[in-house]
């Protein structure tokens, strides 16, 4: 690769869907043949649109999957985020209300805290975020938060050079520090 990031083209984003929901079946095949004490596997949800996040929904439902792991949200906008879940609901609404009840959501790289009450209505019982930790090593401030009552610290960092000669000083002032 060239090291430049570009937008990936429409049979591209079709492919990495397909390899998606084919490991995703060998996966479920996979766990069908064997015995695993109480392994919780997710079925992976990804798409470039909201029918393509839709149909990969059904299709991993259709496989057996209880539990959908909601992928490439995290730089998308709320609003989209927001109709990429009601598509999956919408989806799994389809199902008999006894299967229905046992499916769950869980979103990948979610940081809106805000939308959590919104989202349990919408069969979202986990996420994940790097958030808080990208937040700590790029932000100047606000580095470490604390909940009861909600507080956030400025961290003191001190940071190396590139450079060796100059290194060898600094870590002897971190030992210091």
């Amino acid at each position: 690769m060239d090291g430049i990031q570009r937008e990936l083209t429409s049979e591209e984003k079709k492919r990495r869907w397909e390899i998606t929901l084919d490991n995703a079946r060998e996966t479920i095949e996979l766990l069908g043949k064997e015995k695993f004490n109480r392994l919780q596997i997710i079925g992976v949800v990804q798409g470039w649109d909201f029918e393509s996040y839709r149909v990969a929904a059904r299709q991993l439902l259709k496989m057996g999957y209880t539990y959908l792991g909601v992928g490439g949200i995290a730089r998308k906008p709320t609003s989209q985020l927001v109709k990429i879940v009601e598509a999956i609901n919408k989806e799994i609404d389809k199902l008999p209300s006894e299967r229905r009840k046992k499916i769950r959501l869980h979103l990948f790289g979610f940081a809106r805290l805000r939308l959590i009450p919104f989202l349990m209505k919408k069969r979202v019982v986990s996420f994940d975020t790097a958030a808080p930790l990208r937040q700590a090593w790029e932000s100047g401030e606000h580095n470490y938060h604390f909940a009861n009552p909600w507080r956030s610290y400025t961290a003191i960092r001190i940071r190396l050079t590139r450079m060796k000669k100059v290194r060898r000083g600094l870590e002897r002032l971190e030992k210091e520090t």
